[in-house]
């Protein structure tokens, strides 16, 4: 089945059918409710897959320009002929079609298991110093890869190259809203760990498969198991902490009552 499946098969099977059971399940889990007399929270599952629509769509945004650039560059291709062969810019429509995917994915499954909690107050304080020390460690991270990558490191430019992309925004996410996540920090590693797994799983039959391909030249050359770089596992880790920070921050009611008055202080 591997050496068969192209691009496209991959989306399908791996990324679409979990996709899809899981928004029948909410939806079972909707109507079950209904005839139950419990709460089935529709109000905040339309929140929350409005919430899931705009970080896909930032997700293309931003992400498009990065992974043209990496697949330029070589860093890592794919078979052509196991793609469509609808390229944009360098890259197949396929893999566009999985920043949108995952997006929802991960979104999905973020409010499937922890979606109503995450919209309820714990603790009204505002950390300053957890937003501000956390945020400054990853700055500090960031200059470090920008630095190596400068100086052109060939074993660890495609490790730089995901950090100095992905950081920035998690920067942002968490010197706006770090004590918010760490209120809900157990739930959230545990999705976190769990969706990185999966995706690295997949990730590394798809490398299998042949479908794409990660330059050794330009990674570090630590294979897990033998197939996945593990930069690829890095990628999916911080992707995942993008779409689930960005969720939580969205529909957080505390992160709500903090925008709203920051508007207010610009408007004053």
């Amino acid at each position: 089945m591997m050496i068969g499946m192209t691009y496209l098969s991959f989306l399908l099977f791996f990324i679409l059918v979990p996709l899809i059971f899981n928004v029948l399940y909410l939806v079972y889990r909707h109507y079950s409710y209904r005839t139950t007399g419990k709460p089935n929270n529709l109000l905040k599952a339309r929140t929350f897959f409005t919430a899931i629509l705009i970080l896909a769509i930032i997700a293309l945004l931003y992400t498009t320009p990065w992974d043209n650039f990496i697949v330029a560059n070589n860093i890592w291709y794919y078979d052509t002929n196991k793609v469509l062969g609808i390229v944009i810019g360098y890259v197949p429509i396929e893999e566009y079609s999985f920043f949108i995917l995952q997006t929802f994915l991960v979104g999905v499954f973020t409010f499937t298991f922890i979606g109503p909690m995450s919209l309820n107050y714990v603790d009204e304080r505002d950390n300053k110093n957890i937003r501000l020390l956390s945020s400054v460690f990853l700055f500090m991270l960031w200059i470090v890869s920008l630095i190596t990558y400068v100086s052109q490191v060939n074993a660890l430019i495609y490790l730089d190259l995901i950090l100095i992309w992905a950081l920035p925004p998690i920067m942002l996410q968490l010197l706006y809203g770090a004590d918010i996540l760490w209120e809900k920090k157990f739930p959230l590693f545990l999705i976190i760990i769990t969706l990185t797994a999966y995706l690295s799983v997949v990730d590394t039959i798809a490398i299998s498969a042949d479908i794409w391909t990660i330059a050794l030249n330009t990674s570090t050359g630590i294979l897990l198991g033998g197939i996945l770089p593990i930069e690829e596992l890095l990628f999916f880790l911080v992707t995942n902490m993008l779409i689930i920070f960005g969720l939580t921050l969205i529909v957080s009611q505390k992160s709500i009552s903090r925008f709203r008055g920051y508007l207010n202080i610009i408007k004053s």
